[in-house]
């Protein structure tokens, strides 16, 4: 983070009680361009539908249908947040109810099923009018959609419910390593094979954010490379949806905390600030870095930092800084699923500031 940024972030703290973040709906715009001109003729149709479970700040969304970005959702909070948006949407649910169903339908959602009693509640609520739906393929034992071999023995009771499977979907997790993708790509192939009528596949997200990309001298164009080589000649004439998430978001938030003490121990030092795990869960998988943004201390030294929570699990980085009591501390790379996860344990959540 240049000084130009510090010292703006840290003016910002003069209005606005600390925690808050700071969101940059242009990071996600030029994403969104980057993503789609690295997938530029992968395939015959592509459609990018931004995963809504990431991050989504109305000001997110907004940016990314002005984008024509389509959308990925897994609730109906989810849909109702994107209802007003035309552009294609992807309704992808391992347990959903009836009115998720329902509003899936009003909208044209693609419905992807994930088990047969799955399939029948669709088939039920959409009256068994004939309806183009997607099928999950899971290739290990979790508990997410079909393994190969079902898939083959249902599609007859799929064309008995009225559902026409024309999409093929199926995720690699997520902050895939290039290895990791090679060989999720490679199981997707080989399922291909026999499915050679499929009009569209799904490969939902997994790609890191930039900064891991950085991190691990990669780029996106050796995740395209991989699709390219191994299913580039089926991709000539299919849709290709790609379900991106943090690669688009991940670095299109900052937050600023204070730190209200230091501890200085024999062995080791602590900075404890007003946000901690609540609004940086490691389950977010997401590279945080911290920047201090005013230094009081003393001399330099490593701090590792804690939240507010009495919780001996509300540790979560360090940094080597002259820290004192009320200096400001930048956490970038918060934007994806950190506010979706943030707890209000005994806190509220921290405002949101939204600079266009």
């Amino acid at each position: 983070m240049n000084p130009r940024d510090k010292a703006w972030l840290a003016e910002m703290a003069i209005s606005h009680p600390t925690p808050f973040g700071v969101l940059f709906p242009r990071v996600a715009q030029a994403r969104y361009f980057e993503l789609v001109d690295s997938f530029r003729g992968v395939a015959k149709t592509l459609h990018v539908c931004y995963s809504v479970k990431t991050n989504p700040n109305t000001a997110i969304l907004n940016v990314l249908n002005k984008m024509e970005s389509g959308f990925e959702c897994v609730s109906l909070r989810e849909l109702h947040a994107v209802s007003s948006f035309s552009t294609p949407k992807i309704f992808n649910s391992c347990a959903s109810s009836d009115k998720e169903i329902q509003e899936a339908l009003s909208q044209n959602a693609f419905i992807i099923l994930d088990s047969l009693s799955h399939a029948e509640q669709v088939s039920r609520l959409s009256e068994k009018k004939p309806l183009n739906v997607g099928v999950r393929i899971r290739f290990d034992s979790h508990r997410f959609g079909f393994s190969p071999s079902e898939i083959k023995s249902l599609l007859p009771r799929f064309i008995e419910l009225g559902l026409n499977v024309t999409l093929v979907h199926a995720h690699p997790g997520t902050n895939c390593s290039v290895s990791q993708y090679c060989t999720f790509v490679s199981h997707v192939a080989v399922f291909l094979e026999d499915f050679p009528n499929v009009h569209a596949v799904d490969l939902g997200g997994g790609f890191p954010g930039k900064t891991t990309l950085v991190e691990r001298k990669e780029g996106l164009d050796s995740y395209v490379k991989i699709i390219r080589e191994q299913l580039g000649s089926y991709l000539k004439t299919c849709a290709l949806y790609l379900e991106s998430g943090r690669f688009l978001v991940e670095d299109s938030l900052i937050f600023v905390s204070k730190i209200m003490h230091v501890k200085k121990g024999e062995e080791q030092s602590f900075a404890l600030l007003d946000a901690g795990i609540n609004v940086l869960p490691r389950i977010s998988m997401s590279p945080f870095r911290f920047f201090a943004l005013s230094e009081t201390g003393e001399k330099k030294e490593h701090f590792r930092l804690g939240g507010p929570l009495m919780f001996g699990s509300d540790e979560f980085g360090q940094i080597h800084a002259k820290l004192g009591k009320g200096d400001l501390i930048a956490v970038e790379n918060v934007g994806a699923y950190c506010m979706e996860m943030a707890w209000t344990l005994s806190r509220e959540l921290p405002k949101i500031v939204v600079v266009e």
